[in-house]
């Protein structure tokens, strides 16, 4: 392409200038843009392909065929004796077509007039900038030369014939993907095909044998450790004893290594210490009936990294203990206007319990109770009472016949079971921080109400006899929402927060008596000669929890005791219905003499 030498072009410029200032005209500078508007100023290049006072058209055409004879043309890569060829674009590399049409076009003409005599007498050499889709460019680089990567193996523990021993590190290697992608980059600036080499970099292990051969004793140490990860009410005991490679050195002391364990928690515990956000809709009718559209549940995520550590902390010591640490994530509250107007804002308090191992009927009986509670709305510094709100349990009210603890004995009644949604209420008002007015534990422990967290946190429930009774000392009025989720049932406690903090800890159980001895019953209930066994045997023992509330700066404390009398396994023995009467005849009449 001819150019004018540029003093040249710049005394053309300023006579141009000069003139049509001189002459008070610009008609000819109008025409000149006018004739170039869908041209091409005279000095475009690229890649020294002469563009200029060409129709964009035309000039699009031979930017085409440039790019186009790039992008066909496939780029050589060697690794060895490996030599393959793979087309551009599949590599990762991104077309610089509409950049380059791009820029062409924004060479504007509607500029000034001085600006636009400087435009058409410039050079416009078009530049291309390399661009590159890192992830598919490592994607298909893996893909050609798996050979070229090997993974670095750092030192880790082996236990072998009851002794620790160290497995040497080895080193790896990776492609340089920097320097490679730098030469794509180019051959795409100039659109040249590419040859080139893999150029490999050492992968150099983190951990060496001789930082874990001092620490082998102390391995031995902790294989025999177990410990707690609790989190809330839930407790997981963890066992070390065939987890050598759990363990690793970091600045010369002894640590959990944490891309093995959270490895394994990812697989055997995330899914018990972690749950997602559910957001939930609330609204009340004319006639006060509240309805919910979604459960309001607390998204729960645990930070791996704080708990590696904080397990590490722990290792060599007397701790057993690891509370699992979580990041907490309020569901979203969409409350109707007349329940705002009552105070129901946000997610106060969740209760649970798990009701695995029930029976059908047990279950069924569950959340029918459930649903008694679910949409009650209970007033400020009004005391709640689990009784008057469940009313009659019958079989008019929906219940069916299942074991319950009654006095001193296990028997047959409407609604066994209901023990179940009261322990699950009396937890939630544990965590809300009301204070208790009436609770009593079980006559003896049951295992339905150790889960999760231990025995302890129970209430069991009569009508007439026994109750569980809270307070609403919240500013506004609160409002339950029951329901069941797998095996556990839930108290979700709506209302307006008062940053009141409850921790619920110090589990202690003492004082345990063995089991009573097994009692033996008949039963014409029974097909004559079958055993059912009706009753568990059970420890007596003492168990307690403590309870801080933090409220406006000052804590209190208050200790959660529960007294659990030993039982007896019960076995009902099928009988003659007829050999029965007369059992029972003749006993009668020994006693008659």
């Amino acid at each position: 392409m001819t150019k004018f030498p540029l003093i040249y072009r710049l005394s053309i410029i300023i006579g141009l200038s000069l003139f049509c200032v001189a002459a008070g005209t610009k008609i000819g500078l109008r025409t000149a843009k006018a004739n170039l508007s869908n041209y091409t100023y005279p000095f475009t290049s690229i890649l020294g392909i002469d563009l200029g006072n060409k129709d964009y058209s035309d000039a699009s055409q031979i930017i085409d065929k440039k790019i186009d004879e790039f992008l066909l043309t496939p780029i050589k890569i060697y690794y060895g004796d490996k030599k393959i060829d793979v087309l551009p674009e599949q590599i990762g590399i991104i077309s610089p077509r509409q950049d380059i049409l791009g820029e062409l076009k924004t060479i504007k003409k509607n500029t000034d007039d001085l600006e636009f005599i400087n435009n058409y007498f410039s050079d416009h050499n078009l530049k291309i900038t390399g661009q590159i889709d890192k992830n598919q460019f490592v994607a298909k680089v893996k893909e050609l030369f798996p050979e070229a990567f090997i993974a670095a193996n750092n030192a880790y523990y082996v236990k072998e014939n009851k002794q620790i021993n160290v497995i040497t590190e080895k080193a790896g290697q990776t492609v340089e993907f920097a320097i490679l992608e730098e030469e794509l980059k180019k051959s795409i600036e100039s659109l040249n095909p590419l040859e080139t080499k893999l150029i490999i970099k050492v992968i150099t292990p983190n951990i060496f044998a001789a930082d874990l051969e001092p620490h082998k004793e102390a391995v031995l140490t902790v294989l025999n450790k177990s410990i707690t990860l609790k989190q809330g009410l839930k407790k997981i005991n963890l066992k070390f004893i065939n987890r050598p490679e759990w363990f690793t050195v970091e600045d010369n002391k002894l640590v959990l290594s944490a891309t093995p364990f959270i490895k394994w928690f990812n697989e055997e515990l995330r899914g018990t210490f972690e749950n997602e956000k559910n957001d939930v809709k609330i609204g009340m009718d004319d006639q006060g009936i509240v309805t919910f559209d979604g459960f309001g549940k607390r998204g729960i995520k645990v930070q791996d990294q704080d708990l590696v550590k904080d397990i590490s902390k722990i290792l060599l010591t007397e701790e057993t203990i690891v509370e699992v640490p979580v990041i907490y994530q309020n569901p979203n509250v969409a409350v109707s206007k007349n329940l705002k107007e009552k105070g129901i804002n946000e997610l106060l308090a969740v209760g649970y319990s798990d009701f695995r191992g029930s029976t059908t009927t047990r279950i069924f009986n569950i959340k029918v109770g459930l649903d008694k509670f679910n949409g009650v709305l209970i007033g400020p510094d009004e005391i709640f009472s689990f009784v008057d709100i469940l009313g009659p349990v019958n079989g008019n009210t929906g219940y069916k016949k299942e074991l319950v603890i009654k006095k001193d004995e296990t028997k047959m009644d409407y609604g066994g079971g209901l023990c179940q949604v009261s322990s699950t209420a009396f937890r939630a008002a544990l965590w809300a921080g009301f204070p208790i007015v009436e609770r009593s534990p079980h006559t003896y422990a049951v295992s339905y109400y150790a889960r999760p967290g231990g025995q302890g946190l129970d209430a069991t429930i009569y009508p007439g006899s026994k109750d569980l009774k809270f307070k609403n000392d919240t500013p506004g009025h609160i409002l339950l929402q029951t329901y069941t989720e797998g095996t556990f049932a839930f108290y979700n406690v709506y209302g307006t927060s008062d940053n009141r903090k409850v921790e619920i800890n110090n589990y202690k159980d003492w004082g345990w008596v063995s089991a009573l001895p097994t009692i033996t019953q008949n039963t014409t209930t029974l097909e004559p000669g079958k055993q059912k066994v009706v009753e568990q045997p059970s420890k007596g023992f003492k168990a307690s929890w403590d309870r801080t509330i933090t409220k406006n700066g000052e804590s209190n404390t208050e200790t959660i005791l529960s007294v659990y009398k030993p039982w007896a396994k019960k076995i009902l023995i099928g009988v003659d219905p007829e050999e029965a009467e007369a059992a029972a005849a003749a006993a009668e009449n020994n006693e008659s003499n």
